[in-house]
Formats: structure tokens, sequence, C-alpha cells
């Protein structure tokens, strides 16, 4: 399947953290995972503050790089802001929340999230959205 995933949960790939296994079912099922390029910042910026504050370690965020950059397919951010800026105006959410659920409109893609803010703006954009649980869950 195709999903646009946003960064609560590639950030579970990289950080043990609740649903990381579901996160990782993401990966090996057979999904083409795509994201708007603004992932790299966003997760790399958490992985920052967490080497900032001794709760990373290790070379995580050169792995971090090297797994975000192979398991996804980053779209362009630039092209997404203006639609993005309606959607977040119109459903009182976040810009940088409504670059994703902009990109899955664009793709007509499900879009994957672990953070409920997310999926809420997603849900009063009219965009189809998966809780983590939902998409990661194998499937028996």
């Amino acid at each position: 399947m195709r999903f646009v995933i946003d960064a609560s949960v590639a950030l579970k790939w990289i950080l043990p953290e609740a649903d990381s296994d579901l996160s990782s079912a993401l990966l090996t099922l057979d999904n083409e995972l795509f994201a708007p390029d603004l992932i790299l910042p966003e997760v790399m910026g958490v992985l920052l503050r967490g080497t900032r504050q001794n709760r990373v370690i290790g070379d995580a965020a050169e792995s971090a790089w090297t797994l975000l950059n192979a398991a996804l397919r980053l779209e362009s951010t630039p092209g997404h802001v203006m639609a993005a800026y309606r959607i977040a105006e119109a459903a009182d959410g976040f810009l940088f929340d409504a670059v994703y659920v902009n990109l899955s409109r664009a793709l007509d893609c499900p879009l994957v999230t672990a953070d409920q803010g997310q999926y809420q703006q997603a849900s009063r954009a009219g965009i189809r959205v998966l809780r983590l649980a939902e998409a990661g869950a194998p499937k028996s």
C-alpha cells in the first residue's frame, strides 16, 4: 500500500517508544512510504534535542538520516505550502502538519500518524487518516 507518514511515525523507527513495533512493521510490509522533505529537519531536530538532554546516544543521527533517506520517497515541501496554509487555517491546525495532510491529498493515499493533533487536523480536512495501530498492525 501507499502511505504518507509523518514524523511521529518515523521517530518510532529510531527511538524506542510505545508502538515502535507497529511503526517498524510499515517498513517490512510491501508498502510505499512518502513524506514531505520537511520530515528530515523535523526528525533530526528531535534527535538533536534528545542528544543535548542526554536521552539520545551513539550514532542515532547518522542512522536516522540513512534510514529516512532509504525508507521514504521524499516529496518537495514548497509545492505544498500554500495549500497547506489553507488547510491549517480552515482546520485551526499547524502549518507543518498541514503539509503532510496536503501531500496525502495530492498523492491520494492515507496519512499515517501517531499524533492525535495531526489525526484531528487531517480528519477535519477530509483526508483519509489512519492511526499507527490501524496501518502498522500485521495482517493475518
